[in-house]
């Protein structure tokens, strides 16, 4: 599994995430985003399962759409995307493409705490690199 640390930055939170696989970097950074706008309850049950098929034409592109769409099932339909059941990347003749399916349940006033509101996922300077053990990318959140 991969891991992430926050990182200061000027007016909105910048995450810093490194991971051994592609694969993992996109879990690992919905991780950090979910770690960023809160605390949520890991012991209520999963009662949805949602799929999410994706194609950009650049992997940090796609990258900050599957993140965008967290963001937007958190914000507008006040979906926890708690679980990624399988996500799966590749290229096609569009580009590249992700297809995942999310277990999801409604966010929970009484157990689930809201930190910051993420306005977007930005592109700003956004690029996956190689490191020694693997991959890193630093993601910046709009608040």
């Amino acid at each position: 599994m991969g891991e992430f640390r926050l990182v200061e930055h000027t007016a909105d939170i910048s995450v810093e995430v490194n991971a051994h696989t592609l694969q993992d970097l996109f879990i690992t950074s919905a991780e950090a985003y979910y770690n960023v706008v809160g605390t949520f309850n890991d012991d209520l049950h999963l009662d949805e399962e949602l799929e999410v098929n994706l194609t950009s034409t650049n992997i940090e592109y796609l990258l900050i759409e599957f993140l965008g769409e967290i963001n937007y099932q958190l914000n507008v339909k006040h979906n926890f995307c708690g679980k990624i059941f399988s996500l799966n990347l590749g290229e096609n003749n569009n580009g590249v493409f992700l297809d995942c399916r999310l277990g999801s349940r409604k966010i929970e006033a009484e157990s689930d705490i809201l930190k910051e509101e993420i306005k977007a996922v930005t592109y700003h300077n956004i690029n996956i690199g190689k490191t020694d053990n693997g991959l890193k990318v630093t993601i910046v959140f709009d608040i």
